[in-house]
Order: structure tokens, then sequence, then C-alpha cells
């Protein structure tokens, strides 16, 4: 594979001429917008502007020394330190964040799991209503919307790990979890859809994709070019279809030119100074994919354009949680290969991908064909009689409130089911059963980070326990180690990670920092979710029925009261009007002063989706962005 990017610094510059369309982000949204207005369009003048540096396979991280020193970190809305490390990592007074920065975006350190929410997600009241169409079922059980998810599955390739490969010890466990039914609710056990290669195959840009070797490094960056970095994808696609790809470029804000109607001026940096001087770039469509956090930090400086009242609003770290059960019954190759390289390789110590299967579970206990993804007549019974059930208890509700008007009364506590609007019952109920929903996937370490990691759990479990019980248990540990050489923290250590769903009346805000214009976050709601308490139990069950010794919940919680998110969602969320969005349902921004929308204008990434997905977000983003292209001019 080559380089595809051209690195920007003090000394080089973009094109000064007006371009077609800007990209700014390369993650599976900006990605997509790349591609497909290229194919769309014809050859047009394009440039892709990532913050990051491009990496290429066999650059990544191999050794903790060299992990750590890719770890960028803004604490609060404080200056970068390392603002171009791959990991980028933000600390806020509510939340830690995790996200990729590089050509590819999040791609570059993701497991690469491309999965539908559950159906149920579609019903919430967040979803713009011409979207909520196309997500119901017809009559033969098919959505209006599956095209695009279908689109988005061709683009990444996506696979399963395949039944010739060698069995995964960390799948296994986790299908044998639920086959002997964990819980007494309804649970779902399937292998989750991979964009990562399983055979050595010629991609749609020419480049050669080596089989995966089952190294078990995806998230410290994939060595071996097996994984689908959207670098060595898509976006390589949309190079070979003529558009510049530009790296080390921090975007600042947008603003209307002055002189010339719908055409929009970036202004940018090199991200190796981001105090030197202010450069710009004309173009006449802009599509803003820098994800959740990028997006919404670049439109809030834009205070040229008239934005939503919305803008910032609605922010979601999509119910990520993490947790580990130590000492379990039998073997698990949690940590990955000291090496990428397929002859250091050991066949059965291998973890394989990072996640290769997920445990889908719903504590609501409602009827399964109403909660699993399958696309059958039968389920779309289920919808129509759901929504006929309310439509009933919605009329029954304006009768009883026409009543009290009648009677000059007025309930009680409008909070209650009897009395709350339909609206406000039905969102608080569709909360409720969200809540109660959550998936565990398995999880292998890359050998980069397993000294932090282990340094980190251990740590953990000494300070979330009665010191003398937690030394008791470790000195078992130690024993049970020396009488059984087969068995070792190595072997007997899985690790899980948790999606579940936020309640969206309760999302955190994201706003400028008056002194440094940095992007800062409150979300002080996710302390008062169902969903975070949840997880841990379930986690723990799990680890229970693996034979654990004990169980580590996620130590960012326990020991630093924040919550984590890998998949931050949202703060440039989709709506029907500007009083209730961003964006509109095609990604369009909101102009403010007109109602309207800014011609040109688009948004692309995780930032317009508008609540938790409770699942890996990439295909939705994905699809969501082939959405949004279908509908540019």
């Amino acid at each position: 594979m080559q380089a595809i990017s051209t690195t920007i610094n003090s000394n080089t510059h973009l094109d000064a001429d007006i371009l077609d369309a800007v990209v700014v982000g390369s993650g599976y949204g900006s990605s997509t917008a790349a591609v497909r207005f290229l194919q769309s369009h014809g050859p047009k003048r394009v440039a892709v502007l990532e913050r990051g540096r491009e990496w290429l396979p066999g650059s990544f991280p191999q050794t903790t020394a060299e992990a750590v020193e890719e770890i960028g970190v803004r604490l609060r809305s404080r200056e970068w330190l390392n603002r171009d490390g791959l990991f980028d990592v933000r600390i806020f007074e509510d939340l830690v964040t995790v996200n990729g920065c590089g050509l590819g975006g999040g791609s570059l350190i993701n497991a690469s799991v491309m999965i539908e929410p559950n159906q149920l997600v579609f019903k919430s009241h967040r979803w713009p209503r011409a979207l909520k169409n196309e997500f119901e079922l017809d009559q033969d059980g098919h959505r209006a919307f599956d095209k695009f998810y279908d689109r988005a599955r061709s683009a990444l390739k996506v696979s399963t790990y395949p039944d010739t490969y060698r069995p995964l010890p960390k799948l296994e466990r986790l299908r044998e979890t639920t086959i002997a039914g964990v819980t007494d609710n309804w649970i779902q056990f399937e292998k989750t859809p991979l964009a990562v290669t399983f055979e050595d195959t010629l991609n749609d840009a020419g480049f050669v994709k080596p089989a995966c070797n089952l190294c078990g490094n995806c998230v410290t960056g994939c060595n071996t070019g097996a994984k689908g970095a959207l670098n060595t994808t898509l976006l390589a696609t949309a190079w070979k279809l003529g558009a510049r790809i530009y790296t080390e470029v921090t975007v600042l804000r947008i603003d209307p030119d002055p002189a010339l109607e719908d055409v929009w001026v970036v202004a940018y940096t090199s991200t190796e100074d981001r105090h030197e001087t202010e450069r710009f770039i004309k173009t006449r469509r802009v599509f803003l994919g820098a994800g959740a956090m990028g997006s919404t930090e670049i439109l809030l400086r834009s205070t040229a354009l008239s934005l939503s009242k919305m803008l910032g609003k609605g922010y979601s770290g999509n119910g990520d949680s993490i947790g580990a059960a130590v000492g379990v019954a039998k073997p698990i190759a949690t940590f990955g290969n000291p090496s990428y390289k397929n002859q250091d390789q050991t066949p059965d110590r291998s973890p394989g991908p990072c996640i290769t299967s997920v445990a889908k579970i719903n504590e609501a206990r409602n009827p399964a064909a109403l909660f699993t993804m399958t696309k059958s007549p039968s389920k779309y019974v289920m919808h129509k009689l759901m929504d006929t059930a309310s439509t009933a208890q919605t009329a029954i509700d304006g009768l009883v409130s026409k009543a009290l008007e009648t009677l000059h009364l007025k309930p009680a506590d409008p909070t209650t089911t009897l009395f709350s609007t339909p609206e406000s019952r039905q969102i608080a109920d569709m909360e409720d059963l969200l809540s109660k929903q959550l998936v565990i996937e398995d999880c292998s370490v890359p050998f980069a980070t397993k000294a932090l990691f282990n340094s980190v759990l251990q740590l953990t479990n000494l300070l979330e326990t009665d010191p003398k019980e937690a030394m008791d248990a470790m000195r078992q540990w130690v024993l049970d180690n020396e009488v059984d050489n087969d068995r070792n923290d190595v072997d007997h250590f899985q690790t899980f990670l948790v999606m579940s769903h936020d309640d969206s009346r309760k999302s955190g805000t994201m706003t400028l920092d008056e002194t440094t214009g940095l992007l800062d976050m409150s979300w002080p709601g996710w302390r008062s979710q169902k969903n975070y308490p949840l997880g841990n139990e379930k986690m723990k069950e799990v680890g229970d029925h693996a034979g654990q010794d004990y169980f580590i919940p996620n130590p960012v919680i326990a020991q630093m009261n924040r919550t984590v998110s890998v998949h931050s969602l949202g703060g440039c969320c989709m709506g029907d009007s500007v009083e209730t969005g961003v964006v509109n349902d095609k990604g369009a921004l909101y102009n403010s002063a007109t109602g309207g929308v800014y011609k040109g204008l688009y948004v692309v990434c995780g930032a317009i989706v508008p609540r938790s997905l409770g699942i890996n977000p990439a295909l939705t983003i994905t699809a969501l962005a082939e959405r949004v292209m279908e509908h540019v001019e």
C-alpha cells in the first residue's frame, strides 16, 4: 500500500482556486461523502482535510512505549498535549472520550464492527419524521432505509469470522454463556459483522488487502493491513477518483464568502502550529465529518453563520462501558501477540480480531419478535399491534383530558401515566424500554497496551474493594497459579465491552470555553442513568457464569467518577426544523435566520445521530452519509 496524502505545514498550502467540495475529517461519513460526490458528479476539484497524520500498515505502535507516545490528551478545554497523537483522549468534568486521530479517523483504532441497531431505536421521537418513515417495516419486513445499509456493507466489505477458521476461545466462551442462559431474560448470541478481510483480496482502490492473521492488535492499529481502515479502502478509492487528500490540517471554522454567493471560506491552520496565521480555502460545498466533537467545535466557532440553538446539545456516549472477569475457569487468549508478522503468530494463542461476537440482552422481557432484527411479516404485525395499542391509549388520554378541561380541572401530577400528555408518556415509555437493552461484546486487548491494562485493572481492584479482602484475593490468585501451571492471568482473564442506551432526555451539552476557544463538555445527567449499573450487573453475571474469581467494573467510573465513551454521538443532531435540530434529515445545515437550510453546507458524521444507538455506530453513520449524498446537488 502507498501513501495517498500530502502533509500541510508552514511551508505548504492548499489550492487557491474555488473548489467544488471540501470534506472536513476522514471518518466513515466523510470518506463516504468524498467517494459518492466524485462518483455522482464526475471529475471535480475535491479536497479532504484531516487533522492527524497518515498511518500505513506496519507503522502503528507495537510496544507499550510506542503506544504511550501516541496518546494525545486534552484536559477539559485546555491545550493539547501531543495534538496529533493517534489516540485522541479528552478528559472533561463528567466523562472521558477516546477517538482516533489520523487519516481514516476512528477506523484506525476501532474494532471494525459493522452491525445495525435494534429496530426499536428508530421508533424514538429524536429522529426526523422522514427518517422514521424510512425505518418502518412494510408487510414483507423490509424498510426503505435498508438500501443505505446495503450500500454501506458493500462499500466496507463486511463479513463475519469464518467457520472455516479455528475456533476462538473468547467467542466460544460468550456463546456458551449465552446458551446456558446467563439471565432469565431475552438474550441472543451472534457473530459480529466485521470490516476485516479473511482472505487475500484486491480492494476497489486496487490495493492488496491481506488476510487477517488473528494477532489481536486491531485497536492500536492494524499493522497487517487486513482491517478496513478507511485510508486503505474508501479514502483510497476517493484518491483514485481524483480527490486531493491533506493531513495535519486543523479546520477552525466556516464563513460565508463576503463577495461571492453560495461560496464558503474554510479557515484552517497546520496542526503542528495551531497558533500560526490563519489560512483559507474557498469551496462551493462543505461536507463536515470531523466527528461528534470535531464537527460541533467547528460550527460553534462559525459565528458568521446563523445556526440552530440546538447546536452542541444532544450528546450521547452511546452507553459505552468496559469490565473484566479475572480468573475465569476456561482459558481465553485475551491479549494480542507481540508481533503482527505472520511467521511470529502462535495459532493456539492468537485472540483473533478485537471483537468477534455479541450477546444482546433485553431486560424488558418483551416478546422476542419485537426486538430482533430478523425481517419478517410476523415482526411487521408485532409493530403494527404496538402502534395500534399506542394509538388507542392516545385516544383514551385525549378523552380524559377533554373531560377534565370541560370540568375546569387539571391533573394533580402531569407526569403520571394517566394524566401525562400522550407524547410525553410515549417518550418516557420508549426511553424506559431502551434503557433495559444492552449488548456485551467479547474483546481482545492489544499487546502494546497489555502492561498498562494489567496495571490499571489490578490497581482498580485494590482500590475498589476492602484492602484486606483485595490482598487476600490477590494472594489466592498467586497460589492458584503456582498450583496450576496451566492457569495464568493471560489465559484466564476476559474483557468485555458494553453498549447500551443513554436516556436522551438527559443528554450532554458541548460549548466553547470563553478563554481558550476550545471545546468543553458538560454531562452531569449520565450519573442518574439506568444503563450503566445494568451494564456492570450483566457483565458480572457473564463472568460469574464463566467461573470468575472476581469482577472488575468500569475503572473510569469507579476511580474518576466519570463515564467513558469511544463512540461519541450528537452535537449537530438531526431534526424536523431549526427549532429541534441543527441539520435536517438530509444532513443540510439549518439557517436560523430564514428557517431554511444553507446551500452547500452538510454534516455527515456521528454528530448528526440524535440519540444513542446501543451498538457500534460505524455502519449506521456510513448509511446515514449514504442517504445524505443521495440528495446532494
